[in-house]
Order: C-alpha cells, then sequence, then structure tokens
C-alpha cells in the first residue's frame, strides 16, 4: 500500500512514484518566502503611492496663474486644453500625428488609406485630394490585390530619382509619374488641379537616324499640348523628327516645335554669365572673363536695369587681344543664336514663335529638346538652368514638375553642369515652399550623390554594375546589411528584376499597417526597407518600346522641307519673293529712349549678301582646311560644337554669304558639298 503524504493544505492524497513529496520544513520554508515577497510587494506599492502622493502634491501648488502654466500651451495637443492633463500620448493626438504623416507621405498603398479615411472624424473629408497609380507590390502576396496598390501622393511636392539599365523600364516610369501629374483624364487617379511640366532632354547623337527623342512628347497622345522648344539652328531637323513620331495614331495631337529665344528683357545678369560660361566661383578665370565680370559688376552697381544692348556695347569699347577675341566671340554667337530677332538682328534666322514660348499652363507640358551638333553638354546645362529659372516664375497659378530626362548625358560634375546640378538641389531643398516637383531620370546613378540623397523616393531598376549597387548602398539607407536584405540578395534581386519592375526606397512611404501597444490599428512607414512593384501600364502611347527585327519594315521617307516662318534681314527697299515685306524704319534704343532713324538698313547698310553655289561653298572649304589644319583642326566629326560653328561662321565670311547658310540646316545640299570637301582635303592634309 502506498504511503500516505499531507499536502500545503493539510489533505491526504497518493504520492507519486516518479516525484517524491517534499518534507514539511522544505514546505515551510517555501511559505516563509513567499510571505516576505508579499511584503516587499507592499512595501514598493507603499513607496510608489507616496511618491505619487508627492508628484500631486506639488502639482497642486503648482498655481495655474504661475508665469510658466502659459508654457503647456505651446507644447501640448491642441485638444488637450486641461493643464493638468500634459500627457502627449493621448489616442487623439496620436491619430492626429498619423494622419499629418500620411498626407505628407509621397507613396502609400489603398489599405493604409482606407485606414486612415476609416479613422478621421469626418468620413467624406479627402485626406489626399490628388493621387495617381504608380502600380501593384509583388512582395505582399498575402493582402487583397486592391490593398497592394500602390498610390504616388499627387497633391504634396516630392522628388524622386530613377535609374536603371537601358530597357529596363526607367523612361516608362518617369512616363507614368508625368500622367499622373499633368493628365486628369487619365483615368488612374484623381486630378483636380493638374500642374504644369517641363522636361529637360538632350542627346549627343544628333542626325536623322541615331538622334533619340525625348519619350515625354508621347504625352500628347491623351490631348496633353506639348510644346518643344528647340536650337534655333536645328529646328528643321527636329520639326520633321517630332512630326514622325513612331507609333503615335494618325489622328493623334501632334507636338508644338518653335524655337527657343530668349528676349532682352529675359537677360538678366545672372543669365548673362551663365551662357558666357562665367563662374564666379572658379579659381582658373580667363583673363577676358574677369573683363566681362567687371563690366558687369559695372553695370550692377549702376541701377537695377540691366540691358543687353549696354552689355554689348560695352565690350565692344574694349581693345582686345588677339588671342582673347576668337573665345569671346564665340561664346557672344551662342548667346546671340538664342536671342529673339529683333530690328537689330543682322542676319536671317527662323522667326520667333507667334504663341508665347514662355506660358505653362495647368495640364501642360514644355520639352526643352537642346539635341544640335552646334551645342555641346556643358552649353546645353547653361541653357536648361536658364530654362528652369524661367519655368519657375508665376509658381502661383499652378504646381510645378520638372523632370530630367536621359540626365547621365550631360548631368556631368563638370563645368556648367555643376551649376545645373546645383540648381535643381536647390529646387529640391526648398520644394515644399515652392510647390515644385523634381523627377530625375538616368542610367547611371553616380552623377551626384546629393540627388539621390536629397530625393524622397528612388526606384531602381535592373541594372548589372557593382559599382553603381555600391553608390546606392552608400546613399540608401535601405540599401545597408540586414537579415533577409543584406547587400548581396539585394543586388541579386536588383539583377533579378524584369522589365517594368523596380525596387522602392521611400523611408516616409506608407505601405503597411501594424498593432500599436493599445491594439490600434496604425500605419507604418517603410522606413529601412524596400518593396518590389510592377509599375502600371501608360495611358499614353509608349514611345519608349524596344524594335525587335520582325517589326522593322521599310518607311516611306518623304523628302520636303519643313515649313519653318523665318525672319528675314533685307536692305530697305527690298523684298524677297514676298517672304518679308521693305524695312522702312530701324529702331535705335539709346539711354532707354526710343528714336526712330529713317531709311536705314535693319543689317546697318552692309554689303548685301549672296546665295554661293555648290562650287563656290566647295572652294571655301578647301581654303578652310589650309587655315584649320594649321591650327591643328581635324576631321568635322572631331570637332568641338564650337569649332564646327566657328568654321561654318568663317567659310560664310569668306563666301560673303547669307550667315547661318551653312549652320542652320536651311540649305541641306550646301552644307553636304561643304562637310564632304572638307573631309576629303582634310584626309589628305592630315597625310601629309
Amino acid at each position: 500500500m502506498p504511503s500516505a503524504t499531507i499536502d500545503c493544505s493539510g489533505n491526504q492524497g497518493i504520492a507519486s512514484k516518479h516525484a517524491p513529496s517534499p518534507s514539511i520544513p522544505a514546505m515551510w520554508s517555501q511559505n516563509q518566502q513567499q510571505q516576505s515577497l508579499v511584503q516587499e510587494e507592499h512595501k514598493y506599492d507603499e513607496q510608489e503611492s507616496t511618491q505619487e502622493a508627492q508628484r500631486l502634491i506639488r502639482h497642486a501648488l503648482f498655481d495655474e496663474d504661475s508665469k510658466f502654466q502659459e508654457l503647456i500651451t505651446f507644447v501640448d495637443s491642441a485638444n488637450n486644453t486641461n493643464g493638468h492633463n500634459t500627457s502627449f500620448t493621448s489616442w487623439d493626438q496620436t491619430r492626429q500625428q498619423y494622419l499629418e504623416a500620411f498626407m505628407n507621405a509621397p507613396i502609400f498603398t489603398l489599405g493604409v488609406g482606407r485606414l486612415i479615411q476609416s479613422d478621421t472624424e469626418d468620413a467624406t473629408m479627402d485626406v489626399i485630394p490628388q493621387f495617381g497609380l504608380m502600380g501593384i507590390r509583388l512582395d505582399a502576396q498575402e493582402a487583397f490585390p486592391k490593398d497592394r496598390l500602390v498610390l504616388a501622393n499627387m497633391n504634396t511636392p516630392w522628388s524622386a530619382f530613377i535609374c536603371g539599365s537601358q530597357g529596363a523600364g526607367k523612361s516608362h516610369t518617369l512616363s507614368c509619374l508625368l500622367e499622373s501629374y499633368i493628365d486628369s483624364k487619365s483615368g488612374t487617379g484623381s486630378l483636380p488641379k493638374p500642374l504644369a511640366g517641363m522636361i529637360m532632354h538632350y542627346d549627343n547623337f544628333t542626325n536623322d537616324t541615331t538622334t533619340q527623342l525625348c519619350e515625354a512628347a508621347y504625352l500628347c497622345s491623351a490631348g496633353i499640348p506639348v510644346k518643344v522648344l528647340v536650337c534655333p539652328s536645328n529646328i528643321w531637323t527636329m520639326k520633321r523628327l517630332y512630326r514622325g513620331l513612331r507609333g503615335l495614331a494618325p489622328n493623334s495631337n501632334q507636338p508644338k516645335v518653335m524655337p527657343l529665344y530668349l528676349t532682352t528683357n529675359q537677360l538678366n545678369i545672372s543669365r548673362i554669365l551663365k551662357l558666357m560660361a562665367v563662374d564666379p566661383s572658379s579659381d582658373k578665370t580667363p583673363l577676358y572673363m574677369e573683363v566681362v565680370m567687371n563690366i558687369v559688376r559695372q553695370m550692377a552697381m549702376e541701377g537695377p536695369k540691366f540691358t543687353y544692348h549696354e552689355f554689348r556695347r560695352r565690350l565692344s569699347e574694349i581693345k582686345w587681344a588677339p588671342a582673347q577675341e576668337g573665345p569671346l566671340k564665340m561664346r557672344l554667337q551662342l548667346l546671340d543664336t538664342f536671342l529673339a530677332p529683333s530690328p537689330l538682328t543682322e542676319y536671317t534666322r527662323p522667326a520667333q514663335a507667334d504663341e508665347d514660348i514662355w506660358a505653362f499652363a495647368p495640364g501642360s507640358v514644355t520639352i526643352v529638346d537642346l539635341s544640335d551638333p552646334f551645342v555641346a553638354s556643358d552649353d546645353a546645362c547653361a541653357l536648361f538652368s536658364i530654362c528652369l529659372s524661367i519655368f519657375m516664375e508665376d509658381r502661383g497659378t499652378c504646381g510645378r514638375v520638372v523632370a530630367v530626362d536621359e540626365a547621365h548625358k550631360f548631368l556631368v560634375q563638370t563645368g556648367e553642369a555643376r551649376v545645373l546640378t546645383n540648381d535643381l538641389i536647390s529646387v529640391i531643398r526648398q520644394q515644399r515652399h515652392t510647390g515644385t516637383r523634381v523627377i530625375i531620370a538616368t542610367q547611371d546613378p553616380t552623377l551626384s550623390p546629393e540627388l539621390i540623397e536629397l530625393s524622397n523616393a528612388t526606384f531602381v531598376h535592373r541594372f548589372l554594375s557593382p559599382r553603381w549597387y555600391e553608390i546606392l548602398k552608400r546613399h540608401l539607407a535601405a540599401a545597408t546589411d540586414q537579415d533577409s536584405q543584406a547587400p548581396g540578395t539585394l543586388l541579386d534581386t536588383i539583377v533579378n528584376l524584369g522589365i517594368g519592375e523596380a525596387l522602392l526606397f521611400c523611408p516616409t512611404a506608407q505601405l503597411d499597417t501594424q498593432v500599436n501597444g493599445i491594439g490600434q490599428e496604425v500605419p507604418k512607414t517603410l522606413g529601412k526597407r524596400y518593396v518590389k512593384l510592377q509599375i502600371r501600364k501608360r495611358v499614353t502611347t509608349d514611345g519608349g518600346r524596344s524594335i525587335t527585327s520582325m517589326e522593322l519594315a521599310p518607311e516611306k521617307k518623304e523628302d520636303t522641307d519643313e515649313e519653318v516662318p523665318m525672319h528675314i534681314v533685307a536692305k530697305v527697299g527690298t523684298k524677297i519673293e514676298g517672304k518679308a515685306n521693305p524695312v522702312k524704319d530701324k529702331a535705335v534704343i539709346v539711354n532707354g529712349k526710343v528714336d526712330v532713324v529713317k531709311d536705314k538698313a535693319v543689317s546697318v547698310n552692309k554689303p548685301p549678301k549672296i546665295m554661293p553655289t555648290k562650287k563656290q561653298t566647295k572652294k571655301a572649304a578647301r581654303s578652310q582646311v589650309e587655315e584649320k589644319g594649321q591650327k591643328g583642326w581635324g576631321l568635322l566629326e572631331n570637332l568641338q560644337p564650337l569649332q564646327r560653328r566657328q568654321l561654318y561662321s568663317d567659310a560664310e565670311t569668306s563666301l560673303n554669304a547669307i550667315v547661318g547658310i551653312l549652320s542652320s540646316h536651311s540649305h541641306v545640299g550646301l552644307r553636304a558639298a561643304f562637310d564632304e570637301e572638307y573631309d576629303i582635303r582634310m584626309t589628305s592634309y592630315l597625310a601629309r
């Protein structure tokens, strides 16, 4: 018979064979320990109660009329009007903080949006009145499809950086963002107040077959007004290229191609210095640029009114050395190329557009395409910087969005490109105050680290370069060593991304929810994480789709010249085949007053220019070979844009030909004859 034992309550029980009962002294020891713990807890509670009582006494002694009491109102929540309640973690205040954070989030999901909307006091309030669909998450398959929809906040200013290899989908992502910002009828979101957009584009390859056009021009297929501002010297080629947009429906709207001209009223001191390539911060400024800086400084001290004609007059009074006059003349020629024609214009050129090219209406797109064999990337950056400053004026009419397409082709860290980069960085830093959004799309993320660091959202498409990954790892918080998202794994993820897929890095994005300490479901920011997206389809025509061999077909090329209105310079009383009326008066601006000088030629009575023949043009090419060969110049393909411009200008001068006849594409046959003869003769010259 098993032995009997006594439990703590005095009842008999059956002892287990495998668990022998403790002895009675041991049980008494355990009871004493428990009693000691209870006494300690009571003692702690008494101390805590005493401290709480002392705190209440101190608070009671704190008179509400004290000079410190009113300071509470500056840090307490708006809903907490009771001065004695200084808790900053009330649910009402926390909910308001979540609401404000959500309203300023650049990217959010529909699931978080519905949570915020249902939690607002006014269920009819539009928390984010303007938004656009970006795509759908691919790494949250457990959620409902609607809750995985990723939306972009089109109401709050924010900036985006898009990078990836060619064909990975970065221009597609850029176009989707532009559609959401500008097209109020796209059906991809809500856009009561469309923005005005400006896109900067530049391509190094500037012949008819290899020039890459700006894909944003295809926004015209949705009825969006698109105007393309191009270099006056390349307007014929650009008109022909933008007229034949591949894949555009026959009845679609066409982009308007117009010459980019600046008026003298738009040329202030800073813009003059940019066009003259003057960098005040540089320690290697040429001597002639120091003279230019001195002239501009004197004019600035004389008064706020800066006139371009007075600037040119003072330059003409300086006796320049031959080594200085050449570079200065080339810079002034570039500046004059982009000045609007006036009665003082000395040569024939494309006429100024009838409409205001610097008017930026809501829901419109302005593309500045400076692809031109006579415009180097540094010159393009200087012009982009001026266009950006004009675009930032009169922002009260509507919001602004600035996009830089194919930035790797011109946005390098040298010369004028550095100035443009600093301008973009300045706009991003002040985006909340200026109401301007900035989007940068590039193949190379090594352009400027600050552009990545300051951007609110970064879309990374597929690329294969470890060097690019190292840049992202240094400047993106989510590209650091984590448990399941270690650098090696992240690079593998980027390399294996499909077309149209992207990784989103956006610390303030609100894509998920979580349960807080009191059991409430609240939004969760992305923070040091990233998500995988599938970018949505475009609403407008996709002009960046790759062309396969099976899709190639012979195109019918129309050998017709584009109709471009011309500004004709002629002598008094002459008439050129009805293209221009005789010029009777010439306005001369003297000290701000306009006097009319009768019977004066527009071209200041210079000898009339001639239209050279092909034979004369070839002869001029041969003479230029001897002259330029002695200076170390080579074939046309090896010349810088400024050298080409100088070559054609010198040839026109030797021929006494119409200025711009070779450099402006106005007579393709003459220019082709000149180029062919020049390269043939220069090849022979170099072989000597």
